[in-house]
């Protein structure tokens, strides 16, 4: 640690040269929808209840921020839509993904904060979901005010090279393989691939990443993080409705 040099407060981004936080006044408004259109139920003594992960999660939204109101000085619209699962394919197999784009519409002054930033990483800590950020990403590197697009996928194997061994096996570890990706204007269609080693004393998981812009290597990384049999169903929320919507303001 004493030979490492320290960084400027100033988020370092390939889109801006400036970063800075000049001061300016903004009036924004937001809508996000959420709905799980292929949601299934179970009814089991008379008590009906909801089948987790049975159907994708998809969402939409936007935010608009209004220019000469009150004296703000921002003026955008980002629209954005995703969709992610769990997906249990038997035999101990899961498959999570993730995908969410985006763009915004206009060419007036937008603040830095205000762009679409993505959940990066760069310490040998991940504690962020396996299918929700990224390992080796600088924090701000390709934080974007333009069209965006981000995919994660996350596969579990019951059995793969080490849980081939019985050892291995009884002990509960699970094998992943993964891939994270991200475009933007400027990203040069920043990947990440790599294993890991999951359910390490119930609690732990290990990942080797590899990354990589337009397919020539960047960077490689080993991590400590939480199991993701721990986290899997954060995200699942509980609704009575078969098509139920969650809106956030």
């Amino acid at each position: 640690w004493k030979n490492r040099t320290f960084t400027s407060n100033l988020p370092v981004n390939a889109e801006d040269i400036s970063t800075a936080f000049p001061k300016h006044q903004v009036l924004k408004v937001g809508f996000r929808g959420e709905w799980e259109p292929f949601l299934k139920y179970q009814v089991r003594n008379g008590v009906k209840s909801r089948i987790d992960n049975s159907s994708p999660t998809v969402w939409a939204g936007f935010e608009k921020a209004f220019k000469d109101v009150l004296d703000t000085d921002i003026d955008y619209l980002h629209l954005y839509a995703g969709a992610k699962q769990h997906l249990e394919l038997g035999g101990g197999n899961r498959l999570s993904y993730k995908i969410e784009g985006g763009f915004f519409n206009g060419s007036g002054p937008i603040a830095f904060v205000d762009y679409k930033h993505f959940q990066g990483n760069q310490t040998w800590l991940t504690t962020g979901d396996p299918v929700g950020g990224f390992l080796m990403l600088p924090y701000y590197e390709y934080s974007t005010r333009d069209e965006y697009v981000e995919a994660h996928a996350h596969y579990q194997f019951r059995t793969l090279a080490l849980t081939q061994i019985p050892l291995f096996w009884m002990l509960g570890l699970k094998e992943n393989l993964f891939v994270h990706y991200l475009y933007t204007p400027t990203s040069k269609n920043y990947m990440e691939v790599g294993y890991g080693l999951d359910n390490i004393y119930k609690i732990f998981r290990l990942e080797l990443g590899v990354s990589f812009n337009d397919f020539k290597y960047r960077d490689f990384g080993v991590f400590i993080g939480i199991s993701s049999q721990i986290g899997a169903n954060v995200d699942v929320e509980s609704g009575e409705e078969e098509n139920s919507i969650n809106i956030g303001f």
